[in-house]
């Protein structure tokens, strides 16, 4: 593999090869001129700004819309879990009271046959009612008593 002497030559442009560029073009190369050179319009400032808040705005609006969206998530997953929860504990309590009812039954029905009576259900004038005693203050013991027992005051709670 030969190569050519203009292809390894660093500068192109001394051994008279004509490159992408053209020869008007290689002249100076002139910079932009800084920012503050030129005043910049009132209307022009006011748009950079609206632009910067509109910006601004609508990043703080999707924040937060995807809290509000995950919350209302959150709080349906939390609901659906509850109410399931809720269904099953009335499962369990339907079948409570199913199995007191079968107990029940069964109890009465072992009770007829041990003995020879029926069973009769409990009316009011079948009911005795007791008087309550009457009501007795509650002496305090003194800090002398304790003391004379030997038992040191403690607190009885928090």
């Amino acid at each position: 593999m030969a190569f050519s002497r203009a292809k390894m030559s660093p500068n192109p442009q001394t051994d008279g090869l004509v490159t992408g560029r053209s020869r008007r073009s290689q002249g100076t190369v002139q910079t932009l001129p800084e920012f503050d050179t030129y005043p910049v319009p009132k209307w022009l400032r006011f748009l950079i700004s609206a632009q910067r808040l509109s910006i601004t705005v609508t990043v703080l609006l999707t924040v937060a819309v995807f809290g509000v969206y995950s919350w209302t998530v959150y709080a349906q997953e939390a609901w659906n879990k509850q109410y399931r929860k809720l269904e099953e504990l009335k499962r369990h309590e339907r079948n409570l009271t199913a199995t007191e009812g079968l107990l029940e039954h069964s109890l009465i029905r072992d009770a007829q046959r041990n003995s020879n009576q029926r069973l009769v259900r409990e009316t009011p004038e079948q009911s005795i009612f007791l008087q309550s005693a009457p009501r007795r203050s509650l002496a305090q013991p003194s800090e002398a008593t304790r003391e004379d027992l030997g038992v040191p005051f403690e607190p009885l709670g928090y």
